[in-house]
């Protein structure tokens, strides 16, 4: 499943001020953001594709279409109002019946689904999260301080940190524990 309905706030603020040449590029960053993560899963083999939708919903529905074009086959969940980025588990059809795999409708990866998959059968899990290395050099000398006095400065540090990626592989039993209509954002599975 994509979840793309999670960007309303940000997109709402620009769209409604908007005059047409800005909202007719924010329709199209819109698709872009759901063509990208549904194209990573057809290149892994999902031949069904889930896309939860909110704010734009008609803008991603007309450009996806029902994944034809693809070579899957996509259908929508429509959220009546925001349900954060796993509510829309809870709109499926069905249970699955086997892991599936949640992506942010923002993102934009070369990670090897396969692979995630694989160990969060292999390792009997109920949810792997995809993560990734992030370096962020702070562009100034940061102070360390014990009250008034300097301690040391270090120019310009490096920090590292593991992030998520918004990629879940999650287990049915997960995906069961969200109720239709119950707001839940991934993090909280």
């Amino acid at each position: 499943m994509i979840s793309t309905a999670g960007a309303r706030r940000v997109l709402m603020l620009h769209h409604e001020y908007a005059w047409k040449g800005v909202a007719d590029g924010l329709e199209a960053v819109r698709r872009v953001r759901a063509r990208v993560p549904a194209l990573h899963l057809v290149g892994f083999g999902v031949k069904r594709i889930f896309v939860a939708v909110n704010y734009l919903a008609d803008v991603i529905e007309d450009h996806l279409g029902d994944g034809s074009q693809l070579g899957a086959e996509v259908s929508y969940l429509r959220e009546d109002a925001p349900l954060g980025t796993a509510g829309a588990l809870g709109l499926l059809p069905e249970p699955p019946t086997e892991p599936i795999l949640l992506l942010n409708g923002d993102i934009v990866t070369s990670a090897d689904l396969g692979a995630l998959l694989d160990a969060h059968v292999a390792g009997g899990f109920a949810a792997t999260l995809g993560t990734r290395r992030y370096v962020h050099t702070v562009p100034f000398g940061s102070v360390e301080r014990d009250g008034a006095r300097v301690i040391s400065i270090e120019e310009k540090p490096t920090l590292e940190r593991e992030v998520s990626s918004g990629i879940y592989a999650l287990d049915p039993s997960v995906v069961a524990r969200v109720r239709r209509g119950q707001r839940v954002d991934a993090p909280a599975l």
